[in-house]
C-alpha cells in the first residue's frame, strides 16, 4: 500500500514545486515598474505641476526623487515641457502656462527603462455664479451658478476664521442652472464674510478622488498609475448671516 502512494505523492509535490514557480513568474510580469503620476490642473494658478514617481519591485531600492523624466503638456495647439523643480521631490513645473477651459489636454512621460505613460483630460467649462459679490445671505437662501459643461462633480468650500465647510454638490441632470440652499450644508458656524469658491471637477479627478475602490489606481492615464485631471474654479465672497 506504501509503495502505491509513494508515486502519486511524488507527482503532487511536483506539480506543487512547478505551480510556485510560475507564480512566482507571474507575479514579477505583473509588478514591473512603471510611473505613478499626479496631476490636476487648474486655473487658479499662472502655472500647473505635475508630480512623477514610480513603482518599484520589492527587492529595488527606491530612488530619493526621480528628476530625469521628460513631462510634455499638450494640446491641438500648442506644447509646453515641464522642468524638475529642485528641492521639491517628484515635482515638475511649467511656468507661465493657463489653462482654457472646455480644451483636452494630453500628458506625456517618458524616460529610459519605462513605458511611456500617456494622460488625456477635458477641462471642465467655465461658469459664473450669479448671486452678486458681498450678498447677503442667511442659511435660507439659495446660492445660483450656471452649470460648467463637462463637470462630474462640483467641490464647494467657504472658509473663516478656523471654520472650514467643504462639500460636493452633484450637477442638475435636467437643468443648465444649479441651485443650492446654504442651510443644507452649513451647520454651526458663525455669522461673518465667507469666500465661496466651486471647483467644476472633471470625471477623472472625480472618480480618481471619490469613487477609487481599489489601493492601486489610475484615472486618465494609460501605461502606469496615478492621476491627470483637472478643475475650472470660480469664487465668490458672501456675508452670511447665521439663523
Amino acid at each position: 500500500m506504501i509503495k502505491r502512494l509513494f508515486p502519486a505523492f511524488v507527482f503532487i509535490l511536483l506539480c506543487l514545486i512547478v505551480m510556485t514557480i510560475t507564480c512566482g513568474e507571474l507575479d514579477e510580469s505583473i509588478y514591473d515598474p512603471e510611473f505613478n503620476v499626479y496631476g490636476i490642473l487648474c486655473n487658479e494658478h499662472s502655472f500647473q505641476q505635475i508630480i512623477v514617481e514610480r513603482t518599484y519591485r520589492l527587492e529595488e531600492p527606491s530612488e530619493p526623487s526621480l528628476d530625469d523624466a521628460l513631462v510634455i503638456l499638450s494640446t491641438d495647439e500648442m506644447s509646453d515641457t515641464f522642468a524638475f523643480l529642485a528641492g521639491n521631490p517628484s515635482t515638475y513645473i511649467a511656468w507661465d502656462l493657463s489653462i482654457q477651459p472646455a480644451t483636452i489636454y494630453e500628458l506625456t512621460v517618458i524616460k529610459e527603462g519605462l513605458d511611456t505613460l500617456n494622460g488625456i483630460t477635458t477641462v471642465p467649462g467655465d461658469f459664473i455664479i450669479q448671486n452678486p459679490e458681498y450678498d447677503t445671505l442667511t442659511l435660507s437662501d439659495t446660492v445660483v451658478f450656471t452649470r460648467s459643461h463637462g463637470a462630474a462633480v462640483y467641490m464647494c468650500t467657504c472658509v473663516y476664521d478656523y471654520y472650514r465647510v467643504q462639500f460636493l454638490y452633484y450637477p442638475n441632470p435636467v437643468d443648465t442652472i444649479e441651485t443650492l440652499v446654504l442651510g443644507d450644508y452649513f451647520y454651526d458656524i458663525p455669522s461673518g464674510l465667507y469666500p465661496f469658491t466651486i471647483d467644476a471637477c472633471d470625471s477623472n479627478y472625480f472618480k480618481y478622488t471619490w469613487e477609487r475602490t481599489d489601493s492601486v489606481y489610475a484615472a486618465g492615464v494609460t501605461g502606469g498609475l496615478g492621476l491627470f485631471g483637472s478643475s475650472w474654479t470660480v469664487s465668490k465672497q458672501f456675508y452670511i448671516i447665521a439663523e
